[in-house]
């Protein structure tokens, strides 16, 4: 363990004085349990790591903003969209694998893969 490491884990007032790191957290009393660094129940300077990627995130919080806000898909009438990972949001088991509001968002694509203006609301999401 580097201080660096100490530092992103929120152990902010840590140091080293050369030969030792000495573990410290200005928010609670910080201590190494069989080297490993813990901060007390509840500290706000407490830290975790992202389900999927890893990243160090705030105590309680499972994502990163990187994973929670994914790029946004390319609109489903776009020659871009991703049609062979799709997925109906409503679980349809029509032979096309679409559900009717599926269908009726894909009626209203024109040929050159764009929305039709006959429904302002329709944004092509979901």
């Amino acid at each position: 363990m580097t201080l660096d490491q100490l530092l992103d884990l929120g152990f902010d007032s840590s140091t080293h004085d050369g030969r030792y790191l000495h573990v410290r957290c200005s928010q609670c009393a910080a201590l190494a349990i069989n080297g490993t660094p813990c901060h007390e129940t509840g500290c706000p300077n407490q830290t975790d790591e992202c389900d999927e990627c890893g990243a160090t995130v705030p105590a309680r919080y499972r994502l990163c903003a990187d994973c929670a806000n994914p790029e946004p898909l390319p609109p489903l009438c776009s020659a871009d969209f991703p049609w062979a990972d799709f997925a109906c949001p409503n679980d349809a088991t029509g032979p096309d694998g679409c559900c009717d509001e599926c269908r009726a968002v894909l009626a209203d694509c024109d040929e050159a893969g764009r929305l039709n203006d006959t429904n302002p609301d329709l944004d092509g999401g979901f």
